[in-house]
């Protein structure tokens, strides 16, 4: 079944710095990024295809998270300052607390090459057999010597569950004005390049997803990280849950028209912003500390507004920046999804950022955002990003609790079992019944 006549498939081609370009008819001449390895009609059938798109039922929250988050590798992972485990110990947090349940959150699924086809070029892909490459983007000296099915069942199939959960988050977003993926935000990794710890660009991926099937028209990113870088479906909500990619895609394709991309991580989101530049549909709102990495001025060609934190940014002025240049972009740039890349490593102490924010601050952070998207009746995906403490873990927690506490978000915990009736007194009287009856006494 074709799902677009010819006119809709219809698409003007530009060349521009090296990359070939597509401009959709109905796009009012913007234009998304488009590189040769993909065939003109290869993009649009690899969206619409593709299972990342989740189904979700009445009883589940849109919290994504997958038990395979967590990198184990033969305990060699303590030795990264990444803490490698801080996505399991959110969910964990979470489920003590009573708010969530394995069978109320959403498991995504796993990024496939045809997937990350949308975003990377063959040769970056193809890249990746190599161990060098691997350990010079996640800064693991061990990786040199490591054979490649290791380093992919332990190591990049994790990373491809992220990315999966972050293309499902922004997807559920739409459906339920919210959704938090407790992993991804992979802002350093590009087309044609991965560093930072990241390899795949999961919000280049996702946007591009939503932009391509026209469920998106315009995106805002906001990055606050100290490195650079609402919907009523009404009657088809039940149609959503069809098993047919193409019937969910065919169903949503009029619902949305732009996003915004918050970023809040402390370095230079530059992977999604080289991806993004020269797109009007994509804006960027990036506050990052300049001194530390990435220091990427190609990339900062893609920033619609620039935001300079320094390392003494007091915390009262730092939420006091965000607020106004949050408010300031949504007023200007009306935006169909926000996708909030929330890293941590702004927190005090971080070994690499450089900010104080207390965990207070990052707390009241989170909330001053999901309150501006409701406020503005705009959807949010969240993304945990960058954070590189043991302590990080009960922080986002702990944000993740307030934003429900405070209304911003609905989180869904199973019932507990019923308790089983206990029987002992019925036996009793069943033995007792079955007691042979005395003998009759001779008459």
């Amino acid at each position: 079944m074709r799902l677009f006549n010819e006119v809709d498939q219809r698409q003007f081609y530009c060349q521009r710095g090296g990359q070939l370009l597509c401009a959709p008819n109905d796009m009012e001449g913007s234009f998304f990024p488009y590189h040769e390895d993909v065939e003109k009609d290869e993009l649009m059938w690899s969206c619409v295809e593709s299972n990342l798109f989740p189904s979700i039922s009445m009883a589940q929250c849109s919290l994504v998270f997958h038990p395979e988050y967590d990198i184990s590798f033969f305990g060699l992972e303590k030795y990264h300052p990444f803490d490698a485990g801080k996505w399991g110990n959110v969910y964990r947090l979470l489920e003590e607390w009573g708010l969530v349940s394995p069978s109320t959150v959403v498991h995504p699924e796993e990024a496939t090459r045809r997937d990350l086809l949308i975003a990377h070029t063959t040769r970056y892909l193809n890249s990746l057999y190599s161990p060098c490459v691997c350990a010079r983007i996640f800064e693991m000296s061990f990786l040199y010597v490591m054979p490649y099915y290791f380093t992919n069942k332990y190591l990049l199939r994790k990373m491809r569950l992220h990315v999966g959960g972050t293309v499902a988050a922004c997807r559920l977003a739409l459906e339920r004005n919210w959704a938090i993926n407790l992993g991804g935000g992979f802002h350093h990794a590009s087309a044609n390049a991965g560093g930072g710890f990241c390899v795949y660009a999961d919000i280049t991926l996702a946007v591009r997803m939503l932009l391509t099937l026209n469920l998106v028209k315009r995106v805002v990113i906001l990055d606050v990280d100290a490195h650079q870088v609402r919907v009523s479906l009404g009657r088809v909500n039940g149609l959503l849950t069809s098993k047919s990619p193409a019937l969910r895609m065919l169903l949503t394709l009029v619902l949305v028209k732009r996003v915004v991309i918050l970023d809040v991580d402390e370095h230079q989101g530059n992977g999604y912003e080289r991806d993004f530049i020269g797109d009007s549909r994509v804006f960027i709102l990036d506050m990052f500390n300049p001194k530390i990495y990435p220091r990427d001025s190609k990339a900062e060609e893609a920033i619609s507004r620039m935001v300079h934190v320094d390392a003494d940014t007091p915390t009262d002025r730092y939420l006091e920046m965000l607020d106004s240049n949050l408010e300031t972009v949504l007023g200007e740039f009306e935006a169909d999804l926000i996708v909030y890349n929330a890293g941590t490593d702004s927190l005090e102490g971080d070994p690499l950022g450089r900010l104080q924010l207390t965990p207070e601050c990052i707390i009241k952070r989170d909330e001053l955002v999901f309150q501006a998207a409701r406020d503005n009746a705009t959807p949010i995906a969240m993304l945990t990003s960058g954070g590189y403490q043991r302590s990080n873990a009960q922080v986002i927690a702990e944000s993740i609790r307030n934003l429900h506490t405070r209304g911003l978000i609905q989180l869904k915990a199973a019932p507990p079992p019923s308790p089983r009736p206990h029987h002992h007194h019925h036996q009793h009287n069943h033995q007792q019944r079955q007691q042979p009856a005395p003998p009759n006494p001779a008459r």
